[in-house]
């Protein structure tokens, strides 16, 4: 449970309150359901479930190990007596306030290189060595009569999800109890236990493609050349960075990155497909100047053959900041009323995102918007979620960012730092009491902000 969940309680913010969330009747008819009918009546105790997103790190996220350089063996070993605890606590539980616990996982979490290392896959997207092979771990998409980049609401690889193992070997981690499964071992999809990262995905994935690809197609169209001065690519990025100091200064960003360069966007000709190399945050950031920057743009454009590809680009950008909002504003749980809305912004961006990839390519003859393996992702979370959508027996849906590791990558940080500081003989035993001193340290803080929050008389 989230850190701020009693926090949400007492101020009576549940997943019923939102009154900022919209649905269109296309998105009402596909879900089947009325404006009426598509909000729960009833309160809960999971109404004020929040994701782990607030306080500290430290608080949610328990370090087990900490290994100063990568080495295979002292991997396995780690991970073997991680599975042995989880079995345990699911079979034997523990007892505590006079009763008899048992707990039982939901799923691992991690980027696509760490699935794919744990998961010892050989179809994923990381393995992908020819053409017209398939290449998800969850589906059978990247073949020519199964293409991944489908992105439509029923794609054609839908019916091949989890219908063919991705490994030859069981995982070492699908050994932990975490569904019914069939009585066909083979049968079993233990590959669902890998579950989709919302962050790498997005911010650290699709994101930072769109936003690469959009500031370096305007550059291409000229908007930000001057007539009487140098137009360099490295001059002209200059003049963009510029533009986006201004925005950010205007509306109370603190952006991290200090500079615009062709390494940081990764594009050393038009050729190459651009991304940005920044962080989690500052991808937001470039995404609202991005949009802001589109709309100006549009309102005056150089040229009359711009507008196509300036709509898709604004439709893409408006569209990704919507979802965006919607994942970290709301609980843990989303009623279907914020969760078709979720759905219906993922759609529309993905839609458009793939709009643009087409128009750069065909009028202006530009390699960018790049179709990779973490777009065919969403476009499965975007699945999921509608067909927890269309099952009338689910009441609430979850957040994406349920299985998010952004605050995972904030714990991983925040070790590294601690583990550069102290002797490389003890790093790991002092790297991991340093953690624990700190993590007390907070836990007490906590608990004090903690006791004063008080229910309201009536609640």
């Amino acid at each position: 449970m989230g850190a701020d969940s009693w926090s949400k309680f007492v101020h009576g913010k549940s997943s019923l309150t939102c009154d900022s969330c919209d649905l269109d009747e296309p998105t009402r008819k596909r879900i089947k359901t009325n404006s009426s009918g598509v909000r729960p009546a009833a309160a809960s105790h999971v109404c004020y479930q929040s994701t782990n997103l607030k306080e500290h790190s430290f608080l949610t996220k328990f370090v087990l190990a900490a290994i100063p350089k990568k080495e295979k063996s002292v991997l396995d070993a780690i991970l073997l007596e991680i599975i042995r605890d989880f079995n345990s606590l699911f079979d034997v539980g523990f007892s505590a306030w006079g009763c008899q616990w048992f707990a039982a996982c939901t799923g691992a979490k991690g980027d696509l290189k760490w699935v794919q290392r744990v998961g010892q896959l050989n179809r994923c997207f990381g393995s992908q060595t020819s053409i017209n092979k398939a290449m998800c771990h969850e589906c059978l998409a990247g073949t020519s009569d199964l293409p991944f980049e489908d992105h439509v609401h029923c794609p054609c690889w839908a019916p091949t999800c989890f219908t063919r193992r991705p490994y030859d070997v069981r995982p070492v981690l699908c050994h932990i109890p975490f569904e019914h499964q069939p009585e066909n071992e083979e049968d079993a999809p233990h590959e669902r236990f890998y579950r989709r990262d919302i962050f790498h995905n997005t911010k650290q994935g699709v994101f930072r493609y769109f936003v690469a690809s959009c500031v370096m197609l305007i550059l291409k169209l000229r908007y930000f050349d001057d007539p009487g001065g140098s137009n360099r690519r490295d001059v002209v990025l200059d003049r963009a960075y510029n533009h986006f100091k201004w925005f950010c200064s205007t509306t109370g960003r603190s952006p991290a990155l200090r500079s615009f360069s062709l390494s940081f966007f990764n594009s050393p000709n038009w050729f190459t497909y651009p991304w940005v190399n920044c962080k989690g945050s500052d991808t937001s950031h470039l995404l609202a100047w991005v949009h802001t920057m589109l709309v100006g743009f549009m309102n005056d454009p150089l040229k009359e053959e711009h507008m196509a590809i300036l709509e898709q680009m604004i439709a893409a950008a408006n569209a990704a900041r919507k979802f965006q909002r919607i994942c970290y504003s709301h609980n843990l749980w989303l009623n279907k009323f914020c969760a078709g809305s979720m759905y219906k912004h993922l759609h529309a961006f993905v839609a458009h995102y793939n709009g643009c990839a087409f128009l750069a390519m065909r009028q202006w003859q530009y390699t960018g918007f790049a179709l990779t393996s973490k777009y065919h992702l969403l476009c499965h979370q975007k699945l999921e979620t509608l067909r927890l959508l269309e099952d009338e027996t689910v009441a609430w849906v979850p957040n994406p960012q349920l299985f998010g590791c952004e605050m995972n990558e904030d714990v991983v940080g925040r070790l590294s730092r601690l583990i550069r500081r102290v002797s490389a003989r003890t790093a790991s035993s002092r790297a991991l009491q340093l953690y624990l001193i700190k993590s007390k340290a907070v836990y007490r803080r906590f608990k004090v902000k903690q006791a004063k929050l008080k229910v309201k008389p009536g609640r």
